[in-house]
């Protein structure tokens, strides 16, 4: 009987029940879940993306958040759309770099979709603008209306990055494919399933900000680092109950439970995780 199937066997009895509580990496990061229960303000919504790093304590997300509302306050934002995307740009979204996490743009201005597109986001709703967070498999951007007028903006083009948003300027997005096969045949290969169309619609800034926690767990397994990736993703499927981000966290629990020097406590926990996320929980 293989490790799994022997644990599996011990805890069919209490299979059912739920976990009991997040694995957080840190008081700011357990705060800023516990704020978002009870109110999503664009400070709460902010705080997520910054909890990501380890080390954010509630005096330096304070000083972000100010020195950000300050720089958003007195420059006609609200009424030049255009004006908000440019500065943005040249004050913040500097450098591309696809691992990058938000708190790295206040930092060495350093960016990737996710946190130029939640950092855009940001300065939006203290504008007062609408917008729409359209996620596509591999990609994250932003629409809105403007005085009858519809633009596209892209964080990762620092040339040409706000366009106006018509049928010949989305031909771009559509080399983005709605097939995530890379993901789910390795999936596959332990679920004995496939999956069809996944991402490829609208999201709000907290869903975004699950996002931001499903890349930073990409980046953990790309290192063998399966426990923190679990630990992510256990908190990006909180933001964000999607498919893609529930099947990679069953995949990486299944990679842990296979680990020889895996606690018995942690094993029980993760069994439990894994079971809840195949007959339990509900997927977007």
């Amino acid at each position: 009987m293989s490790r799994l199937a022997h644990i599996l066997v011990l805890l069919l009895p209490s299979w059912w029940s739920q976990a009991q509580y997040v694995h957080y990496s840190s008081v700011f990061e357990q705060r800023a879940f516990e704020n978002i229960q009870h109110d999503t303000n664009s400070k709460h919504k902010l705080a997520l993306f910054f909890a990501i790093d380890s080390s954010m304590t509630d005096s330096a997300f304070n000083h972000y958040y100010e020195a950000l509302t300050l720089e958003s306050q007195g420059q006609g934002f609200d009424k030049k759309p255009q004006r908000l995307f440019q500065s943005v740009q040249d004050m913040h979204l500097q450098h591309f770099d696809q691992q990058a996490v938000f708190p790295e743009i206040m930092q060495s201005q350093r960016f990737n979709c996710v946190s130029g597109t939640a950092l855009l986001a940001f300065f939006l709703e203290q504008n007062d603008y609408q917008y729409h967070i359209e996620e596509m498999p591999f990609h994250v951007f932003l629409s809105i209306a403007h005085k009858g007028k519809e633009y596209i903006l892209e964080s990762t083009d620092t040339a040409v990055g706000f366009f106006k948003d018509n049928e010949a300027n989305r031909k771009m997005y559509s080399g983005d494919t709605i097939d995530n096969s890379v993901l789910f045949q390795l999936v596959g290969a332990n679920t004995g399933q496939r999956y069809g169309l996944v991402v490829k619609g609208e999201i709000d800034l907290l869903e975004l900000a699950g996002l931001a926690y499903y890349n930073d767990a990409v980046k953990l397994i790309n290192q063998g680092k399966w426990r923190l990736a679990a630990r992510q993703l256990e908190k990006a499927f909180i933001l964000y109950p999607s498919q893609r981000i529930n099947e990679l966290y069953k995949y990486s629990i299944i990679q842990l439970l296979n680990d020889e020097h895996l606690g018995q406590k942690a094993m029980e926990y993760y069994l439990q995780e894994l079971l809840k996320h195949t007959y339990q929980v509900a997927v977007k």
